[in-house]
């Protein structure tokens, strides 16, 4: 069964209208084969039949595995494994210091937090991978006073069903192992039945929230570290725009902004400095320059 051009239009056209997601042409036939398998549960069978529900009968449910199915990624801990290599050898060092800078300086612990943002967590691959980074820092070579605690670590989603799974820190041997060591495994799992679920010293470092990035997100407050990944792709340019302008609104000063490397800075590389390490690079905010425009 194929997805048809006419089909796809109008799937493609209720996504970009309740979600901001554009998907482009050259994804029919991936939306074809990653939506074949949601026909069954919807209770149809054919893709007429998922139109019907999703569109006409606005099926907020189905709307949400649709975006899912669409344009998730295959997840696994520390997947491509640069930007977090980057983020423990040289952002998170940098964090650290900071931390101990704020609280030398307000003498209490109120406003010496680092925020950190992951911003397209999916089941929450990224920022629990973030959140052992820290940990394993901290209990290595961490400076004297500086905690888990000194960590607020966000992740948002577009996706209910995602974070559902992200909140409830249970994951396949297959996702675990494919991507974790031995030594990280035994640490921070717990093999419950058939699933290994995080320890709730890394659950508890992350906070999770809906957020849709094609809507005002500055509400979310300042932020470090933000990591978008496996996103922007999904937004045509002027809501790639209106993302990026947030953002770098949001960064604290040499805060620093993780994309994927086929990402760029157009018409925002004046505000940033590049941050290169071991073929992965990030963007550093400029600690002189002005940025006021969201």
């Amino acid at each position: 069964m194929e997805l048809t051009e006419r089909e796809f239009e109008e799937i493609r056209n209720y996504i970009y209208r309740v979600s901001g997601l554009y998907l482009d042409n050259s994804l029919r036939s991936h939306a074809g084969e990653r939506l074949k398998p949601l026909l069954e549960s919807a209770g149809v069978k054919t893709f007429k039949g998922l139109i019907s529900r999703l569109v006409y009968k606005n099926d907020i449910h189905l709307c949400d595995q649709v975006i899912l199915s669409i344009t998730s990624d295959e997840d696994s801990f520390f997947i491509d494994s640069a930007p977090f290599e980057t983020f423990r050898d040289v952002i998170l060092p940098e964090l650290a210091d900071i931390v101990v800078i704020r609280k030398k300086k307000n003498n209490v612990r109120r406003g010496a937090k680092i925020n950190i943002w992951s911003a397209s967590a999916s089941k929450g691959h990224e920022p629990y991978s973030i959140a052992m980074l820290i940990s394993e820092y901290l209990d290595q070579n961490g400076p004297k006073g500086v905690e888990s605690e000194d960590f607020n670590i966000l992740a948002s989603d577009l996706s209910s069903t995602a974070l559902a799974k992200a909140v409830a820190g249970e994951y396949s041997p297959l996702e675990v192992n494919s991507g974790i060591s031995e030594d990280l495994r035994s640490k921070y799992f717990t093999q419950m039945g058939d699933k290994l679920v995080l320890q709730p010293k890394i659950q508890d470092m992350v906070d999770f929230r809906k957020v849709n990035l094609s809507e005002s997100f500055t509400r979310l407050g300042g932020f470090d570290v933000i990591f978008c990944r496996n996103a922007l792709e999904h937004f045509n340019q002027p809501t790639q725009k209106g993302i990026l302008t947030q953002f770098t609104y949001m960064l604290t000063r040499n805060g620093f902004l993780v994309l994927d490397m086929e990402n760029n800075l157009d018409g925002f590389a004046e505000y940033y400095n590049y941050v290169k390490h071991n073929g992965s690079m990030v963007f550093q905010r400029k600690e002189n320059m002005e940025f006021s425009s969201v």
